[in-house]
């Protein structure tokens, strides 16, 4: 992309969703928090409906991402109130949940009540 930067930026504009990656050291990816992402903890979720830090329970038609969750990490495919990617951590184990991973059912969010009186606006 530097060597040629027209044809770079062509390339780039294929697709408005792309990732530049940097070497980290420690603990799992970081999140939207600035805080690394937990294998079978961590999900994203759109900070428009779901603040991050949230804990999340997820009930779904299939065993492996039910429980509690938190809401750790944003995506750009992530939009809406029930949208959640969760996040399986590295290795074999976890490939083979995430590949196939796509569930139905509903979430609960759990938040004190002082937080929900400040999201939800006086009449």
């Amino acid at each position: 992309l530097r060597a040629d930067p027209v044809r770079g930026a062509a390339v780039m504009n294929e697709n408005p969703s792309w990732v530049f990656f940097r070497e980290l050291t420690g603990p799992g990816p970081l999140g939207a928090l600035g805080v690394p992402v937990t294998g079978r903890a961590s999900v994203a979720a759109d900070p428009k409906y779901v603040p991050l830090g949230a804990p999340v329970f997820l009930s779904l038609d299939r065993a492996e991402p039910n429980g509690l969750w938190i809401a750790q990490d944003t995506g750009g495919a992530i939009k809406g109130a029930n949208r959640f990617d969760s996040f399986w951590g590295a290795g074999d184990d976890a490939r083979a949940i995430a590949g196939g991973m796509a569930g139905r059912g509903s979430a609960l969010l759990l938040l004190p009540r002082a937080s929900i009186a400040r999201l939800i606006p006086a009449p």
